[in-house]
């Protein structure tokens, strides 16, 4: 059977691509490439500590559930720097700044807003349960009402517990954060009502309101349509390699800070074999 002189060509074409491509990210990895060795060093300890070691066992599931999320972004900036995708990076370390943040502001005040944190997941799930329960999409599909059924009453209870620290369509922060506002010593009365309670304002709380403007117009400006060629051919990208260092440097950076929560978490709380890992943290 004769071959298609189109898909000829287009394997010849890919295998050349896939070859320009490596030459290229080799290329463009150098200035950083013991700086991603650094970062996967970091996320290598941070998975040994967590899933090796087990040393995060007894702390709440909150935290464990922030780190995993950190891990999961870290190892995405990692990969996509490598592979020459810096753009797409910018966002993934927003989200883990995020993430970082909200840890953050949970450590002001650990155990009052890790249970606001954990609780608002109940919060959450009632209202989506009703939500479906009105949806002609969900109401009538037989896994739903089986769901249902079975969720339902516990759900119920559980929220009659909580409903009254959440508000509607509010992050899970929305109290504890109006409350540390409407209590803060350096603001005055007409500065607490100008407030919004949102994101921008948690980092402001939390002492990172300068990373919050560094990194939000950065990542907000970025372009996603460009394609991986031009994009590790690109002058104006190339000559971005001390970004990409900025931008590794703080994942390396927002992890530390992330594992030094727990360590020290734990070693307060009386687990003093934690301090030789705090020890290797800074080492």
């Amino acid at each position: 059977m004769e071959q298609n002189p189109i898909l000829e060509q287009l394997e010849e074409y890919s295998n050349n691509l896939e070859k320009e491509i490596a030459v290229l990210q080799e290329k463009r990895c150098i200035s950083y490439k013991p700086l991603l060795e650094s970062l996967k060093k970091q996320y290598a300890f941070a998975h040994f500590l967590m899933y090796k070691e087990s040393v995060f066992d007894t702390m709440p599931q909150g935290y464990k559930t922030l780190l995993s999320k950190a891990l999961s972004d870290v190892l995405v900036i990692h990969s996509t720097v490598t592979i020459g995708c810096v753009t797409q990076s910018y966002n993934i370390v927003r989200s883990l700044f995020e993430t970082y943040a909200n840890l953050m502001y949970i450590n002001k005040n650990f155990e009052a807003n890790m249970k606001y944190y954990e609780d608002y997941t109940i919060f959450a799930q009632y209202h989506k349960l009703e939500e479906h329960k009105n949806d002609p999409d969900y109401k009538y599909d037989p896994y739903f009402i089986q769901f249902k059924n079975r969720t339902e009453g516990p759900l119920q209870e559980k929220y009659s517990f909580i409903e009254k620290n959440y508000k509607e369509r509010k992050d899970w922060y929305f109290i504890p954060l109006s409350e540390d506002i409407k209590n803060h010593p350096n603001l005055t009365d007409q500065e607490k009502k100008k407030k919004n309670i949102n994101f921008k304002t948690l980092c402001e709380i939390t002492g990172n309101e300068k990373m919050y403007q560094k990194l939000y117009p950065s990542t907000s400006n970025v372009a996603h349509s460009t394609s991986l060629v031009h994009n590790l051919q690109s002058q104006s990208v190339a000559s971005q390699a001390g970004t990409v260092i900025s931008l590794v440097n703080l994942s390396i950076h927002l992890l530390s800070q992330m594992l030094l929560v727990g360590l020290n978490r734990q070693i307060e709380t009386g687990h003093e074999e934690c301090e030789k890992y705090r020890e290797i943290r800074f080492a």
